[in-house]
């Protein structure tokens, strides 16, 4: 329930006012205790933690989510965008997405939505000198999972992420994953390129090449467009079907679809769906400070990982 102003909360006019929250607490112990809210100490401040007013509320945070252990199998990981147009050094723009200025967070979900370890984007530091940033994020966001479960659990991810190396370096942990390729992270990997898989081949048309060495599997598959999917644990088969809408006979038809994609498909929305159950009952309390965008997305987050 939202109004234009904030005073309208306690108007007693039967249009305006919200019992719940005027019943609950005075205007003025409100405005207080919003003016006066720290999530930190000030006088300790850490000149290299952009994100140090937070921290301590993050680190809550994560001690909670995890405490019941990681209990759910399937997991996804991407990226959640907090708007925010105001003036801060980790202020991202991404361009085609709905919430295109703002914090950039990196999520690890269940694939129903409950979120097990973020991470915020504050840019490149000094110790990230080598390697992929999407290799990067996967092994902090991974290190909340005991390595006696980590068989258990088996991870998805986007492009960003996926590469060779740390499919067989997450192998190693015996860590399954699954998760979209670029076409130029493929190494020498035989594959027929994008381009004239998708002039030559039909939709449903499918190649697949196996690494016995670091254990990957690699297959790339024509649908509306050439995917590319990199795996170090499943398989192509059984071939299940997908319905697509075909121009050329004016119908719904059935195409080939191998397993990975299908699993894939399944279980990689997770940050999506937290997201969504955000954006049904989101806090809209406004304020001028930087990090109160990341305070109130964080308390819904916790709301909806309590439900």
């Amino acid at each position: 329930h939202t109004l234009p102003r904030e005073d309208m909360y306690w108007e007693q006019a039967p249009d305006a006012g919200v019992p719940l929250v005027f019943n609950s607490m005075s205007k003025n112990r409100f405005r207080e205790i919003k003016r006066h809210l720290h999530l930190n100490d000030n006088d300790k401040l850490d000149k290299n933690d952009k994100f140090y007013k937070l921290r301590k509320y993050f680190d809550t945070l994560k001690e909670n989510f995890t405490k019941f252990g990681i209990f759910h199998k399937m997991l996804s990981l991407d990226e959640m965008m907090v708007r925010y147009y105001g003036r801060h050094p980790t202020k991202m723009y991404m361009q085609g997405k709905p919430i295109k200025f703002g914090y950039k967070i990196w999520c690890m979900c269940s694939s129903n939505g409950y979120l097990f370890n973020f991470d915020p984007y504050s840019g490149r530091s000094d110790n990230d000198t080598v390697g992929l940033l999407g290799t990067r994020v996967v092994k902090k966001l991974i290190n909340v999972i005991s390595p006696e479960t980590m068989e258990d659990h088996e991870l998805f991810f986007d492009n960003f992420f996926t590469g060779h190396e740390l499919l067989v370096e997450l192998q190693r942990l015996m860590l399954k994953a699954t998760g979209t390729m670029r076409e130029n992270r493929t190494k020498l990997c035989p594959l027929i390129p994008c381009k004239e898989m998708q002039k030559k081949k039909d939709r449903g048309y499918f190649e697949k090449q196996f690494d016995k060495e670091g254990e990957v599997l690699v297959v790339r598959w024509k649908d509306n467009k050439a995917v590319t999917m990199a795996t170090n644990y499943s398989d192509v088969l059984p071939i299940e079907k997908a319905k697509r809408f075909s121009r050329k006979q004016q119908g719904t038809i059935s195409i080939p679809i191998p397993r990975l994609f299908c699993e894939y498909n399944r279980n990689m929305g997770g940050v999506d769906l937290l997201d969504k159950q955000i954006s049904l009952y989101r806090t809209r309390i406004r304020s001028k400070k930087w990090w109160w965008p990341l305070f109130t997305q964080f308390l819904d987050v916790a709301i909806v990982n309590t439900w």
